[in-house]
């Protein structure tokens, strides 16, 4: 406690490395109190926690008492092929985790982990995996690869499953009897375009689009591929990013309108301050200030980008559905802080 005491105090994010954090009901509480009481307004606390063995007391209390976003939870689902987990005497229940993911989600930020390359996880099951785990739209989503730590059981084994790994650290998967060379470089493409566009937070309402109407795996499979033969995968701009993203979009999914839309709606909400009109073009400057007008709007403290759109936005955004109806988004600048939508009626 003295440690977590100085850590509070000079300190911004502090994270518990314990794997199995909240195995001890009280010691886990009894944390949480000393937190409670002492932590500074520029605090954040990381925990690696077990989620389907979350005991009920634990999720009252942080329903209870603890602010929101104050913690962090970083769950390492790894996969949620029973026969993969079960290889390696991991007992996790997919279902339950993902109850305890749903009931806390909006009082705690979660950042959720998979692996690829485990035993008995073929490519079929990463797939699964991947999609389920997205579908909880986590602020973070890690796709991990299987290591050959020195001294570990996976490594010792390693001849029982055809594995090949690199002899150099980290010592990565290569290949194995579940998966080819070929596939895990795919898989580590997708993992790039996942990075970029969710982890990366510049296409957030576009996969959540993608993940209700087509593959969000296929998606990013295609989409990390697609990226990789037009940029560095660690070298490119904020506009790169957008338009290469719309370039995939139009040769993939051409006729998909609200596909394009839901790209320029993220590269404009993307802003503190009104970025250069791409993607979408804008009402003109006589429509957009008879809607400023209407809608009695502060254009002398704020600027406003209206789009024409052919969907509700704010449906999309409660229900992750689209309700079609032809209307202007008004995307509102201050020049501090990330731009917002403007939801106003005349």
């Amino acid at each position: 406690k003295a440690t977590l005491l100085y850590m509070m105090e000079h300190g911004k994010v502090i994270k518990f490395l314990d794997r199995t954090f909240n195995i001890k009901k009280d010691f886990t509480l009894d944390i949480f109190d000393f937190i409670l009481a002492n932590y500074k307004p520029h605090n954040v606390f990381q925990f690696e926690i077990t989620a389907d063995i979350l005991h009920p007391d634990i999720i009252k209390y942080i329903h209870e008492k603890v602010p929101k976003n104050l913690f962090r939870f970083e769950i390492g689902i790894q996969t949620v092929n029973q026969k993969a987990n079960l290889q390696v005497s991991r007992k996790q229940s997919f279902e339950k985790t993902k109850g305890i993911i749903l009931n806390l989600q909006d009082k705690i930020e979660m950042h959720l982990d998979l692996i690829v390359g485990l035993a008995l996880d073929e490519w079929d099951d990463i797939k699964y995996s991947i999609e389920e785990v997205f579908k909880l739209f986590a602020p973070e989503m890690q796709l991990g690869f299987l290591k050959f730590l020195k001294g570990t059981p996976v490594r010792d084994k390693s001849n029982d499953h055809g594995f090949v790994y690199d002899p150099l650290p980290p010592y990565q998967i290569i290949e194995s009897n579940y998966l080819s060379k070929e596939q895990l470089a795919q898989i580590v493409k997708l993992e790039h375009a996942l990075e970029i566009y969710w982890n990366g937070k510049k296409a957030i309402n576009t996969l959540k689009y993608v993940t209700a109407h087509y593959s969000v795996f296929d998606f990013l499979l295609n989409l990390g591929a697609y990226f990789g033969t037009q940029k560095d995968y660690h070298k490119y701009s904020l506009n790169d990013v957008f338009e290469i993203l719309t370039a995939y979009a139009n040769i993939n999914h051409p006729d998909d309108l609200i596909l394009k839309q839901m790209i320029a709606i993220d590269y404009y909400l993307h802003f503190k301050v009104k970025p250069k009109s791409l993607f979408l073009e804008e009402f003109s400057q006589a429509e957009k200030t008879k809607v400023i007008n209407e809608l009695k709007l502060n254009h002398h403290k704020y600027r406003f980008v209206i789009l024409p759109i052919d969907f509700d936005f704010k449906h999309f955004a409660q229900n992750l559905n689209i309700v079609k109806e032809k209307q202007p988004l008004i995307i509102q600048y201050n020049g501090t802080t990330k731009a917002e939508i403007v939801y106003a009626t005349a």
